[in-house]
């Protein structure tokens, strides 16, 4: 098999879209996590102090996807560089180097994303939401008119 100019394009182009929105959550924990450091300092919390600990594990996630994302579209441009040198055995090495890191990168997002559903559980464990169900509510569709 003989790789071209396409592959490595189409993994920059998913690449960049992926890193703005690795930006984007990145950005969003920071405002979330600053927020929270204010109200701590103003009440200090065991609440706040458990979501503090899970804020910490998703920035290093998150940091950690960004790292792996940026080393895959280095290994995507060294890819287009050997094939623009005729080097097909240094491209395909440098594709599925750029590749392995790619999947690294989306397998920490997924994870990043486990921790966030459990910072929500954190947030929700006190509307205790095991309490019984309205019967008017229970066959409640929302996307019904």
């Amino acid at each position: 098999m003989e790789l071209n100019y396409t592959a490595p394009s189409v993994v920059l182009s998913c690449g960049g879209v992926l890193f703005l929105a690795y930006t984007n959550r990145f950005l969003g924990l920071s405002t979330i996590s600053r927020a929270m450091h204010r109200q701590y300092l103003a009440s200090p919390d065991a609440k706040i102090r458990a979501q503090t600990q899970n804020f910490f594990k998703r920035i290093k996630l998150l940091r950690n996807s960004q790292a792996l994302l940026v080393l895959s579209l280095l290994f995507c441009v060294l890819s287009i560089i050997c094939l623009f040198l005729e080097s097909q055995l240094f491209a395909k090495i440098s594709f599925g180097l750029g590749l392995g890191a790619f999947s690294l990168s989306l397998a920490l997002s997924v994870q990043e994303i486990y921790i966030s559903a459990s910072a929500l559980e954190i947030e929700l464990e006190d509307m205790n939401l095991h309490h019984k169900v309205d019967p008017a509510l229970q066959n409640h569709n929302p996307t019904s008119p």
